[in-house]
């Protein structure tokens, strides 16, 4: 996993630490909420981690919908979700996709 606080330096190419962090997983899980739909730069995530995809078919993509109004980009949507939109749900639950 990315952290971007401690991974990301003042100076760093935002992107390109993405890019990497994308690349060299692999698993990748898409947190699906209100407050990332249309953002800048969610669509740019989903971009390289749709490319990552298309190009290392080994990466599994696990979407977790946070909530339930919340918009699964194309190309993600082909991919069973994880509904976490009840708030009972708990991350745990992944614990069978490793």
């Amino acid at each position: 996993m990315l952290d971007i606080y401690n991974t990301i330096l003042p100076g760093d190419n935002i992107m390109e630490a993405i890019y990497k962090g994308i690349s060299e997983s692999d698993m990748v899980l898409v947190i699906l909420s209100k407050a990332n739909n249309g953002g800048e730069w969610f669509s740019s995530e989903i971009g390289i981690i749709i490319s990552e995809i298309r190009n290392h078919r080994y990466k599994k993509v696990i979407p977790i919908l946070k909530d339930r109004d919340s918009v699964i980009p194309p190309f993600i949507d082909q991919y069973q979700f994880l509904d976490a939109s009840d708030g009972k749900t708990s991350l745990s639950n992944l614990s069978s996709c490793f």
